[in-house]
């Protein structure tokens, strides 16, 4: 049979229901408060890297630029021309 319940009792359920939805509630806000508060150090120590690379006076942004020897261009240009012609060098 059938549970019968009183009125007063129904209440009592629903608050705790809704007791139990604040408490899952003021966790998840209090996670994405975490989350936010790391997400932003994040941003300043990436900031931060960004603008050393950019203040550090070179115009790679901190990078040291590749060394192409003057051999190593004669032979791209070759290796260019021969695919350019239909030529595949490997």
């Amino acid at each position: 049979m059938e549970e019968i319940k009183t009125i007063g009792e129904e209440q009592k359920e629903v608050k705790e229901d809704t007791i139990s939805l604040l408490d899952r509630t003021l966790a998840a806000v209090e996670r994405l408060e975490k989350a936010n508060k790391e997400s932003q150090e994040l941003l300043k120590r990436q900031e931060e890297i960004i603008s050393r690379q950019i203040l550090g006076g070179k115009s790679e942004g901190g990078v040291a630029p590749k060394v192409i020897t003057e051999e190593d261009r004669i032979k791209e240009d070759a290796n260019q021309y021969m695919r350019a012609v239909g030529f595949s060098i490997k």
